[in-house]
């Protein structure tokens, strides 16, 4: 478990579901509006690609898993798509889904986040 890969909230005080939503839209309309959980989406998608960076150095060429929450790793996946990220994208990732990225010289995605399995049921 680490710490730097937390998800990213507009604010974490509990404040109405309503306002939350608002509140995150706001976000999402501006990337580097610093919302009262004081981390912007820019700031965040920083902090995601850091440390996804950082495991890949650190696992060294090994196969690795890193599991976390959708609205993170889409930051951090539409950055590697060179693409604007998006309320919507974020939104298109399902439960479990998962995204394939390689490191190198520097990370790439190899798939977009996908079910790998179905569910049984």
């Amino acid at each position: 478990k680490r710490a730097c890969l937390k998800e990213w909230t507009p604010d974490g005080s509990g404040i109405p579901q309503e306002e939350y939503k608002a509140l995150e839209r706001t976000c999402w309309a501006d990337l580097e509006f610093v919302p009262t959980s004081k981390e912007s989406l820019a700031q965040a998608a920083l902090r995601g690609r850091r440390y996804v960076e950082g495991i890949a150095a650190e696992v060294d060429g090994r196969t690795a898993a890193v599991v976390g929450h959708g609205t993170l790793f889409s930051l951090v996946t539409a950055a590697l798509k060179g693409e604007r990220p998006t309320e919507a994208y974020k939104e298109s990732i399902g439960f479990g889904y998962a995204a394939i990225v390689a490191a190198g010289s520097e990370l790439r995605l190899i798939s977009d986040f996908r079910p790998y399995s179905k569910r049984p049921g």
